[in-house]
């Protein structure tokens, strides 16, 4: 799922090196196959991690085949080609290459590492594995317990049925509030046929977009992508998918649990990271409750009146939806409290400005913060594949300071006005 994508990878992630020049020297390039693959070229470890994802994802599940893409993203690594599941893992262990694949709401996507010395077997074996994956029984069923195992595990867990609650209610009606993990039922009755049809849904060159970085040049980084895609079809299976609109609140709902504690979750319709105001919104969600306890949340909620064991915000990206959330827990007699005073805080955010010394804290925060999730190749190879899915110009990450610093109290109080315009959305889980 590509939650909180941009914040999470502009203040987390890029935001800390905005003050250089140029914060990653990104190639834009373009195979001869129609293929766009972003490249950012580093010789100083004989390392190469490439990233792709396929602009599909498990929005495009019946309900009955809820969790499809998931079981597909478990077993397209076990055996390709005429290697079976056993020996294709064993090739990657004795190798230490890393090799996965993950799904999301949108997207399909999967990436791999190696040293350059193994670096003709890893593209190999990721190349069959596009191309002629197995999903024999033995692997199949294996990660079928597995994900049956997750999903048993899940029905107990109290954050987890509350984000199931949510998301049933802020995307009715939509692909979005369907069970991206499946439910033990569906889990059940999914076969290895189902498995083909779903990767050739969702797989197709016209909707690839890839990074790689790492000691490869860009003429063999092109060079690389043709072939390890050549397998993979032209184009995709069609697909159409509508925007999910936020519904109206309605009553607040209700699900009880025996547990000493109640999670809150509340839900307002949330901004595009396209849209004018999002680097405002960025900055708002700081102040407001993505800043741990330097946000107002914390402060008034929790530090001021004790009222919760934690509680902060956050923004919810998604390509057919945005949303924007407070979760938190706390002992039951607090939930009316809390739940109020939340409103007036977000209230607030949309008539009065912050503070000089909260903006300030803000930005020093979100253009000064050094992440470690930059620390890798890996990491950074899918840090390019998310600005393409984005649809963010390889400039963005050098523009970032300049527009954080340029977001002003009255930016901030106009998008807290729009976000918190409406009732939010309310789900309860506990006593």
């Amino acid at each position: 799922m590509r939650i909180y994508a941009l914040v999470l990878a502009f203040t987390l992630v890029f935001a800390p090196m905005v003050a250089q020049a140029k914060i990653l020297d990104i190639q834009e390039l373009k195979t001869p196959n129609g293929t766009t693959v972003w490249l950012v070229e580093d010789h100083t470890l004989p390392v190469i991690s490439l990233s792709f994802a396929f602009r599909a994802g498990v929005e495009g599940n019946p309900p009955e085949k809820q969790g499809l893409a998931q079981l597909l993203s478990n077993t397209l690594d076990e055996g390709a080609g005429n290697i079976p599941s056993q020996e294709f893992q064993g090739t990657l262990r004795d190798r230490a290459i890393s090799l996965a694949f993950d799904t999301s709401r949108d997207e399909f996507s999967g990436d791999v590492r190696t040293l350059v010395r193994h670096k003709d077997k890893a593209f190999e074996l990721l190349k069959l594995a596009l191309a002629k994956p197995r999903f024999d029984a033995e692997p199949v069923e294996r990660m079928r317990k597995a994900n049956l195992s997750r999903i048993r595990s899940n029905l107990g867990d109290a954050d987890w049925i509350a984000s199931r609650i949510l998301y049933s209610r802020i995307y009715a009606g939509h692909p979005y509030g369907l069970n991206s993990g499946g439910t033990l039922e569906s889990m059940q009755k999914l076969t290895a046929g189902d498995l083909r049809a779903e990767w050739k849904r969702l797989a197709g060159r016209d909707r690839l977009v890839v990074g790689i970085t790492g000691d490869i040049t860009r003429d063999e980084a092109v060079k690389l992508v043709d072939d390890v895609f050549a397998g993979v079809p032209e184009k995709a299976a069609p697909q159409k998918i509508e925007k999910a609109p936020m519904p109206v609140a309605g009553k607040p709902v209700f699900y009880a649990k025996d547990m000493p504690q109640t999670i809150l979750t509340m839900a307002w319709d949330g901004l595009s990271v396209h849209d004018p105001d999002y680097y405002a919104s960025v900055v708002m969600d700081y102040i407001f409750g993505g800043g741990g306890f330097t946000s107002r949340l914390m402060a008034e909620v929790r530090e001021k009146r004790g009222l919760t064991y934690g509680i902060s915000s956050g923004a919810m990206h998604n390509d057919y939806a945005d949303r924007y959330t407070v979760s938190g827990s706390m002992q039951p007699q607090n939930v009316a409290e809390t739940l109020k005073l939340v409103k007036e805080i977000a209230a607030n955010m949309g008539k009065q400005d912050v503070s000089a010394d909260e903006l300030k804290a803000a930005k020093e925060y979100l253009v000064g913060s050094l992440p470690l999730t930059f620390s890798s190749t890996l990491r950074i190879a899918g840090t390019l594949v998310n600005l393409q899915l984005n649809n963010r110009p390889a400039t963005a990450l050098d523009d970032y300071r300049a527009k954080i610093e340029a977001v002003t109290p009255a930016d901030i109080r106009r998008v807290a006005a729009r976000i918190f315009a409406a009732e939010p959305v309310v789900v309860m889980v506990g006593a």
